[in-house]
């Protein structure tokens, strides 16, 4: 389909953040949490802490961008999953088109 860019480069902020989780939801790669009428919240799996034993967990979105934009090692993860998978993605888009450079809103 198209070209991830990004891969190797800096931090994704969190608007680009916002814009990588919705494509992954889009492409069928995470989950939107289906109990959550609001249509915000997404399904994450979190790693055993002090206070939550390991599992599956429902996040608002933007919490999740908000970690996220600070995880570069997470967001090349999930560049490298979009990668692999031929699905293209570029924090360079501007806001108001899509990544095929189609008007969004």
């Amino acid at each position: 389909m198209g070209k991830t860019e990004n891969s190797g480069q800096e931090k994704l902020d969190f608007y680009n953040c916002l814009r990588l989780l919705d494509t992954l939801v889009i492409n069928g790669l995470i989950k939107k949490d289906p109990n959550d009428p609001d249509k915000s919240r997404i399904l994450v799996y979190r790693a055993a802490s002090e206070d939550c034993p390991e599992g599956w967990y429902s996040e608002n979105v933007h919490a999740v961008a908000r970690d996220l934009a600070e995880d570069a090692k997470g967001q090349q993860f999930l560049l490298g999953e979009l990668e692999k998978r031929k699905i293209g993605f570029s924090s360079k888009t501007p806001w108001w088109l899509d990544d095929a450079g189609k008007e969004a809103v």
